[in-house]
């Protein structure tokens, strides 16, 4: 990170004295970069205009700074080989940081690093961490350690309990914090949010394939999108006969699943704030009073992934004697079309259309399934007014709830599309530093251009049915 922090220094310094580019960059950094609460500093606190400099940037905001900000930053304030250069030392440093990575981005950070003399080594600042973090376990239960210390946001890591085993959505870690409000859920409101609760519950995914079945048998030329749009209306409706019915044969049926049938109350209550996984979620209300921004989520369903802001915290109960309940957020979502509405350029930068929203009404999501996120605006000469804004994918602090034993890397999980430099003819990559003959001079090899990697998605498809259905007349699928 001290690596990171020398390159930050010195291309601010340079940077900056661009007049033109160092107005623009600080009144963007002081108006329009909010990050969400105790991600960053206050970056426009750091904003000394008077000197013309950045002043009280820790390691960790130069960081932040580096791997968030400039890839983007100047796109509009330099020159585009200018830009170009600066972006591509931030996209090299946050893929260096990703916690998972390709052989072919490996080839490619190996081809745009130079080879020099290591001067410096980690090992005994190292061995000094790691013999503290092994010590601190013989301490007293009463001894304030770093690692004992409940962090800000502490979601005090306890699960919901009923008499009863039921399923994981309604016994998720979270924290629901300030005044609630009760309101009343429309008719609308109501139906989706039981037909999503109804579809993202494990143990219902068995009468979900059965329903599937029986309507692939009844409406055999039908299209997955037709049957996808039938089950949205019918599903929850034909769960209450199916689990009635079955009742009624004397079937054991979960009181879990009794209750779950006929949907949660109407009544709610909104929270402002909620603390889970490590994140800390507030509504979108809550950004007019605030220098932070906490309302910013994305869920990804397959292949595809969703942004949207959080308008509403809501706390769900079932009635009946199990008392299930759960935590769900209300959210604007933005388009998720390629190009139309989500872009990602070839720094691994992600940009989402402001101004379009999701074509179709699907508002709730768990709050187990969030992940936060912050929008932040392009530094903007011309056109200002532009609708498009970054993508900022958060880490969660503290405690993070996974089943896997292995303790969960905090980098970003992705890298970005910046291929292997290809104009350093001129550049000399290897620099000696010694006398020692040409036995102590690392030579660097020239090696193809490694082009951009995709990762091709499965192909596999299923056609539909040509053969004969029989003579019978085929059912429509009704409204």
């Amino acid at each position: 990170m001290h690596i990171e922090k020398n390159f930050f220094d010195n291309l601010m310094n340079t940077i900056l004295n661009v007049q033109a580019a160092k107005d623009a960059f600080f009144d963007w950094i002081s108006k329009d970069v909010e990050f969400p609460d105790g991600y960053a500093s206050n970056l426009g606190n750091c904003v000394d205009r008077r000197e013309g400099k950045f002043t009280g940037l820790k390691s960790h905001d130069c960081h932040v700074m580096m791997q968030r900000l400039l890839p983007f930053a100047f796109k509009e304030l330099l020159p585009k080989n200018v830009y170009e250069a600066v972006a591509g030392i931030s996209a090299f440093f946050r893929d260096l940081c990703t916690r998972s990575v390709t052989p072919e981005c490996i080839e490619n950070l190996k081809t745009n690093i130079a080879v020099i003399k290591v001067e410096g080594s980690i090992v005994a600042q190292f061995i000094r961490a790691e013999t503290s973090n092994f010590a601190e376990h013989y301490f007293p239960g009463e001894v304030q350690t770093k690692s004992r210390k409940p962090a800000r946001h502490d979601d005090r890591g306890e699960r919901a309990t009923y008499y009863v085993t039921v399923p994981d959505i309604f016994t998720d870690v979270g924290r629901l914090s300030g005044k609630p409000k009760n309101r009343q859920l429309t008719e609308e409101e109501h139906s989706q949010l039981q037909i999503y609760l109804l579809t993202n519950c494990e143990d219902v995914f068995q009468y979900e394939r059965i329903f599937m079945a029986e309507k692939r048998f009844e409406y055999r030329h039908a299209t997955e999108e037709e049957l996808e749009a039938l089950k949205m209306r019918e599903f929850a409706g034909w769960m209450r006969t199916y689990v009635s019915d079955g009742m009624a044969r004397g079937e054991t049926i979960n009181d879990w699943l009794r209750e779950m049938i006929w949907g949660p109350k109407y009544v709610v209550k909104s929270y402002p704030r909620f603390a889970s996984r490590g994140y800390a979620f507030t509504t979108s209300k809550r950004r007019r009073s605030s220098k932070t921004y906490n309302a910013g989520v994305c869920s990804a369903a397959g292949d595809d992934v969703y942004y949207g802001n959080i308008r509403e915290i809501l706390e769900i109960v079932y009635p009946g004697m199990v008392g299930l309940r759960c935590t769900v957020f209300y959210c604007d979502w933005y388009d998720n079309t390629p190009d139309r509405g989500v872009t990602t350029d070839a720094f691994g930068v992600t940009s989402v259309h402001s101004r379009r929203k999701l074509p179709y009404y699907d508002p709730f999501i768990l709050a187990s399934q969030a992940d936060q996120v912050c929008y932040i605006k392009y530094p903007r000469v011309t056109n200002r007014d532009d609708p498009w804004v970054t993508v900022t994918a958060l880490n969660p602090r503290s405690r993070v709830q996974g089943s896997s034993e292995l303790e969960d890397p905090l980098q970003p999980n992705t890298s970005g599309n910046l291929s292997a430099a290809g104009d350093v003819a001129a550049v000399d990559l290897v620099i000696d530093f010694t006398d020692f003959g040409d036995e102590a001079v690392v030579h660097v090899e020239d090696e193809p251009e490694i082009g951009e990697f995709h990762q091709d998605p499965d192909s596999d498809s299923s056609g539909g049915d040509d053969g004969d259905s029989g003579s019978e007349d085929e059912p429509e699928i009704g409204e």
